[in-house]
């Protein structure tokens, strides 16, 4: 999320995740073992959010949101701006088949939005793991973590866990920095009432949704 990546731009952020038929797709990849998400919480848990927004599929929308940020369609289908095309390697585990599967199919369609998607299966210790260090030199990137059933994920959300030259190995690589949403962690970390910590991360569910750091 970091200037000059591409998706620095909370447009073109919003545009990718209306490109992909998000619960078709997961069956897809899954051969339909998979459980749809729409944000960090998983459905195991009892902070899970029903009410979190769904992705909607709206190629039109998406290219809307990519000509207003000053992309225009280029002869190949792809868009460009200032020289540069829309197009990015996505970064995926190799040895993961559910994963690039998902990777590829949701390239396939993204490209019909005029975004440029190469699927790129790498070791996770020798090319994936540098990336993820800092000075973060990726755009897009498909992995994976485990979480407890507590909702806490200051560690990979929290702006005080955004990768730097300083904290180079930190979690948060993707550099999302929410103060509104950063405000919800803290709130939820320190509330011991579970009923409050329900509705606290039910907030922070829609939040991280919204703002599109991550396409879950």
């Amino acid at each position: 999320l970091r200037a000059p990546h591409v998706y620095s731009d909370a447009n073109l952020r919003q545009a990718f995740s209306m490109c992909i038929d998000h619960d078709a797709t997961v069956a897809k990849a899954t051969d339909s073992q998979g459980i749809p998400v729409y944000a960090n919480v998983p459905p195991a848990s009892w902070a899970f959010d029903t009410n979190v927004p769904k992705y909607t599929l709206d190629v039109a929308g998406a290219k809307t949101l990519i000509e207003k940020s000053g992309w225009t369609l280029g002869s190949d289908g792809i868009y460009q701006k200032a020289g540069k095309r829309l197009s990015t390697t996505l970064y995926v585990r190799s040895g993961k088949p559910q994963r690039t599967s998902f990777a590829q199919l949701a390239a396939d369609q993204l490209k019909t939005c005029g975004i440029e998607v190469k699927v790129a299966p790498s070791d996770f210790s020798t090319v994936l793991l540098p990336l993820l260090s800092y000075p973060n030199n990726f755009d897009t990137y498909l992995g994976g973590w485990s979480t407890a059933l507590d909702p806490d994920d200051s560690s990979i959300f929290g702006c005080d866990q955004v990768v730097t030259k300083a904290s180079p190995d930190s979690n948060n690589f993707v550099g999302w920095c929410n103060k509104a949403a950063d405000s919800l962690l803290t709130q939820g970390r320190q509330e011991t009432d579970k009923t409050k910590r329900i509705a606290i991360y039910a907030q922070f569910q829609t939040a991280v949704h919204n703002d599109v750091p991550y396409f879950f």
